[in-house]
């Protein structure tokens, strides 16, 4: 099993890029010990041969190239037109955000350390790794069925962070949300559809303005805490949220405090 490729362990390369500013670098806030270092989309939360090339190939081909194409056909409209999202491209974004969920360490943990069978099989690192990845891919791809994807602009003046774990979980109306940022301008939403269904209209789904900074505030406040609340193992930089401006993660570090 060859593995000579530096993999990145969960959100990839061309995600943190976005998430770059104009000397393409990056700042993330670490949840180890809470404070702001400066990287860059090319070595943040990497290791040697964490997956082997193998499935490294895979995922690029079938999941990340066709979901960087939905992407940049976001990135480039100019919203004066409707945007047409396809039945296809829905499934490309959901395949996509099942793939963060298969590359979660604390999903790793979930099925490697508290399986009894697993855990005393005699395998290296990488192949569990690899295994991880291939059962949520398999068995997990209809977990996000019963939602409407939608795409949210964010039209404030205050960029949407990125943590580590990509999808995040919000409450709406009593029912549990999901929200995936792929740029500090853009996210992908996912709603129930029984409470959303009135969102969409003849198949088409209306595109989500926020135009209020204190939207996003909480935004990325709840990306923080879910990030913290999944307690990475420090080898994988036990979880970070990035942002293409610094005083970005300055204020929501006065947010931490603030919430307690």
């Amino acid at each position: 099993m060859e593995r000579t490729k530096k993999s990145h362990i969960q959100i990839p390369k061309f995600i943190l890029r976005k998430f770059e500013n104009n000397e393409h670098r990056l700042h993330y806030l670490s949840i180890y010990d809470s404070k702001i270092y400066r990287g860059y989309a090319k070595t943040l939360n990497t290791k040697l041969g964490y997956y082997s090339n193998e499935t490294e190939e895979i995922l690029n081909i079938y999941v990340e190239t066709p979901f960087s194409r939905v992407v940049e056909k976001i990135l480039k409209h100019d919203f004066s037109s409707n945007l047409d999202i396809t039945q296809k491209e829905n499934v490309i974004i959901k395949d996509f955000l099942v793939s963060l969920l298969s590359r979660n360490p604390k999903m790793y943990d979930e099925i490697i350390n508290n399986s009894i069978f697993l855990q005393f099989m005699n395998i290296e690192d990488v192949e569990k790794h690899d295994f991880t990845v291939d059962m949520v891919m398999q068995y997990a791809r209809n977990l996000f069925d019963e939602y409407y994807v939608f795409l949210v602009k964010n039209i404030t003046h205050l960029p949407f962070v990125l943590p580590m774990c990509g999808v995040y979980h919000f409450t709406y109306n009593d029912h549990n949300a999901n929200i995936f940022p792929f740029s500090p301008e853009f996210a992908f939403m996912l709603l129930p559809k029984e409470l959303a269904v009135h969102w969409v209209k003849d198949n088409t789904r209306f595109v989500i303005l926020i135009n209020d900074e204190q939207y996003i505030r909480k935004f990325n406040l709840y990306a923080y805490l879910e990030q913290k609340e999944m307690e990475y193992p420090t080898d994988v930089f036990g979880g970070w949220v990035a942002s293409n401006n610094e005083d970005v993660l300055k204020l929501l570090a006065l947010d931490i405090v603030a919430n307690g």
